[in-house]
């Protein structure tokens, strides 16, 4: 019977066709049989792990240059109102200002901002600038309107209250660099530096 199997004419005898391959495994070692079994997982666990490793892969990947795009947008933007806040007119410091708070606010009404508290931060220091332009000017009320919502992007950053004071003390030592630096990067850089 032997010379019969796997013969196209020997499909009446027992022990051939497709479903032989279940009764031959009977004749397997058990050790051998835990083997095939094995590798049957390995392999059927590897297909599960690489379906799974693309999908979130792309969905990290994506992620990340969303979040990569929005801050390189955020820096040049912040960076144009930052020269303009430390190098033109008052009036065009203040326009320039107010076009940055705008772009901001474009942002987060797409619903597309993963770096939230960074922007917190950024409008908050982008707010206190306009307090102390209207100061200077002589609009006290307006300044203090200015100030008062500095407070409340900082409140919404990390939940904390903060003085006028300690805005003042940020927003002079933001100022005060020679280069334009994004408030939340160097707090980052700072941060990596105590450690």
């Amino acid at each position: 019977m032997e010379k019969y199997i796997g013969k196209p004419y020997a499909r009446n005898y027992r022990g051939t066709g497709p479903r032989s391959l279940c009764r031959n495994l009977r004749g397997i070692p058990t050790r051998m049989k835990r083997t095939l079994r094995f590798l049957a997982l390995i392999v059927v666990g590897l297909a599960i792990g690489a379906v799974s490793g693309v999908v979130h892969g792309r969905r990290s990947l994506g992620q990340g240059s969303e979040v990569l795009s929005q801050s390189f947008a955020l820096a040049e933007y912040e960076t144009l109102a930052s020269l303009e806040y430390k190098e033109a007119d008052p009036t065009h410091a203040k326009q320039a200002l107010l076009d940055l708070l705008a772009f901001m606010d474009q942002m987060e009404a797409a619903n597309r901002v993963a770096i939230q508290k960074s922007l917190d931060l950024d409008r908050g220091i982008t707010y206190m600038r306009l307090a102390m332009l209207e100061e200077r000017a002589g609009n006290n009320d307006l300044a203090r309107g200015y100030v008062g919502r500095a407070q409340m992007s900082f409140k919404k950053r990390d939940n904390s209250d903060i003085s006028e004071d300690r805005l003042r003390e940020l927003t002079l030592k933001f100022d005060s660099t020679s280069h334009y630096e994004l408030p939340a990067v160097s707090l980052l850089k700072k941060a990596i530096m105590t450690q």
